[in-house]
């Protein structure tokens, strides 16, 4: 399937993410059944399609349509007016037009640590402040901790017309381990506009350790029946 990568770069704005979080003993002492895990960390990138592209393949092709754009340095300092002191990637943050809220930053942001442990909430910026947050996923167990995002992508999944359900694919670690592994979250917009997650569909890609937006996107196709 052809793919368009906007690559942000490797520099980091405000308190970037570093590269891992301390890890918090939260009352589970082992995983038994850990996801597969991924023997180094992704670069992060922001994916689309090309819309001049077309596939010969028999597989769908997505519909990026709300246009992922780079952020630039007016939008750093949006993010930062909105965002003060938060710990968030340029390389997973983006510019874009979603169904329900127009032209907006995503930006996913890395929560500070505290007695549930760090989490991952991803954030829409408009006009310098905080617009709406995505809902937080009910499939990660407590005892899994984010490292950071590393690609996410737009697209139409669920026949409601409009252009913007997001798949987030970040590497959390587990107490007691040092290897990563991707965790997935499929976001679907409602008829308002704003998100629910997927949650079995998330947790069936976490399973099997899906680490790619393509290949989250393939496997909801052609497995699951979500057409554009």
């Amino acid at each position: 399937m052809p793919r368009l990568r906007y690559r942000l770069g490797q520099q980091l704005q405000q308190r970037v993410l570093p590269g891992a979080i301390a890890l918090l003993a939260l009352g589970c002492s082992s995983i038994t059944s850990l996801r597969p895990t991924i023997e180094e960390t992704r670069p992060a990138q922001i994916v689309a399609t090309d819309p001049e592209e077309t596939s010969s393949e028999a597989e769908p092709a997505s519909r990026f349509l709300s246009n992922p754009r780079p952020i630039t340095d007016s939008d750093v300092r949006q993010i930062q007016a909105a965002l003060p002191g938060e710990i968030w990637s340029a390389d997973t943050s983006a510019r874009v037009t979603l169904t329900g809220f127009g032209e907006c930053l995503v930006v996913p942001v890395m929560t500070p640590p505290d007695k549930r442990g760090s989490a991952l909430v991803v954030f829409l910026v408009q006009d310098g402040r905080v617009i709406y947050a995505l809902p937080q996923p009910q499939h990660i167990p407590l005892a899994w901790s984010p490292l950071s995002p590393t690609e996410i992508g737009f697209m139409e999944l669920n026949f409601d017309g409009g252009d913007s359900d997001i798949i987030l694919i970040s590497n959390y670690v587990a107490v007691g381990s040092t290897q990563s592994f991707p965790v997935v979250m499929v976001y679907l917009t409602a008829e308002d506009g704003t998100y629910n997650i997927d949650h079995q569909i998330s947790e069936v890609l976490t399973e099997r350790g899906v680490s790619t937006v393509e290949a989250a996107e393939t496997i909801m196709r052609q497995e699951f029946y979500y057409l554009p």
